[in-house]
């Protein structure tokens, strides 16, 4: 410890020093902020209108009435196809497409006599009705009388391949390309005097010809420019179909050779019906048209044998249950609706799955308004 020492005598101790505490200096010290990098909004890629997706409802047709059940998008999804007539009834019908992301659908034939049938790959099927002149006596054939021809179209380019060894109304082939659902018979004007429906013959299930693998082998010849003026078809209209030159057709790609003979699925002569085949081609759905009522029919659902090219009639996994036309078909499953007022209860939606080896059906309740299965 340190002393102080006592002051001299006769003088008074001076006060001790007064310390005031020093409160000690803080420098504000500025906060450091660590720079945020700005917020980028991504910009998506620019797309061609072809692949721009749909906001909303769009009318792809007007003024035209749609004709049969076969439309249906391609396999990739970017194309529809379907069979129409205009409404004033000036002619007959054409096929039309429309690619996802255009304004509208065009006509892609102009004969007024094609009809759609479905999807090969990547063309399309359609058939039209030819004056077919072994059918008479040597006198000029009517126009009732008229065989239908097979054809494939490229809805990119129009050009066309004819299917002379395709004889065949409306016919729907399967993944494979080796067999297929036709009328194979004649077919006519129906009532209306525009339209083409089935007449002499069967609905059956036969063999699918080979067909040339590259579209461009077998082009059409340049479509006509002019039109009818109106009206209905008449014989002079209905002119045989050229068909390319057989030499110049290539080999066409290897595929089983089918040997069965056609299998008949039905005799009616219905005015309309719809095969389709599930993705895999084991299965087959036929609806067919009532005879008095067109708006309803009956659906049927067939496992398919590729080996022999028959379908197990004896034993569907549906048998001839009433439909509403438009159905839908995936790999394992079959999505139909119900007319309304079956068994006194609304229209509601059917639904049957099946494995290997078993199968079930469920449905949802009935409403009161029609039900519609698109696919």
């Amino acid at each position: 410890p340190v002393e102080t020492p006592p002051p001299p005598p006769g003088e008074t101790p001076a006060p001790p020093p007064v310390e005031t505490p020093t409160a000690p200096v803080e420098t504000p010290t500025a906060p450091v902020e660590t720079p945020t990098p700005p917020v980028e909004t991504p910009t998506p890629p620019l797309e061609s209108p072809s692949q721009s997706p749909l906001t909303g409802p769009l009318e792809i047709a007007s003024g035209v009435i749609v004709v049969g059940q076969s439309a249906a998008y391609s396999a990739d999804g970017l194309w529809f196809a379907f069979s129409a007539r205009p409404t004033d009834g000036s002619r007959g019908p054409d096929i039309y497409v429309w690619r996802v992301g255009d304004p509208e659908a065009l006509p892609i034939t102009v004969d007024h006599r094609s009809v759609f049938s479905g999807w090969l790959r990547e063309r399309l099927i359609g058939s039209r009705a030819v004056l077919d002149q072994t059918v008479t006596d040597g006198s000029p054939a009517p126009v009732t009388d008229l065989r239908p021809e097979a054809f494939l179209l490229d809805p990119a380019t129009g050009a066309e391949t004819a299917l002379s060894a395709a004889p065949f109304w409306r016919p729907s082939v399967d993944p494979t390309g080796v067999w297929a659902v036709y009328w194979d018979g004649t077919v006519t004007l129906a009532d209306n005097g525009f339209e083409w429906r089935a007449a002499a013959g069967q609905l059956v299930l036969g063999a699918w010809p080979p067909v040339p693998a590259d579209p461009a082998v077998a082009p059409a010849s340049e479509p006509p420019t002019s039109e009818p003026a109106s009206g209905s078809p008449d014989a002079s209209a209905v002119s045989p179909e050229v068909s390319p030159d057989e030499s110049a057709t290539p080999p066409s790609s290897p595929s089983p050779e089918p040997t069965a003979p056609p299998q008949v699925l039905d005799t009616s002569a219905s005015r309309d019906w719809d095969a389709r085949w599930n993705e895999t081609g084991s299965h087959l759905a036929i609806w067919i048209a009532d005879q008095a009522d067109p708006t309803i029919g009956r659906l049927s659902l067939y496992v398919f044998d590729p080996a022999t090219g028959t379908l197990d009639l004896a034993e569907p996994l549906l048998s001839a249950q009433p439909a509403l036309p438009g159905f839908s078909i995936a790999s394992d499953r079959l999505a139909w609706a119900t007319p309304p007022n079956q068994d006194g209860e609304g229209s509601h939606v059917e639904v049957l799955a099946w494995t290997k080896d078993d199968s079930g059906q469920v449905q949802s309740a009935p409403g009161e308004e029609q039900v519609v299965v698109i696919r």
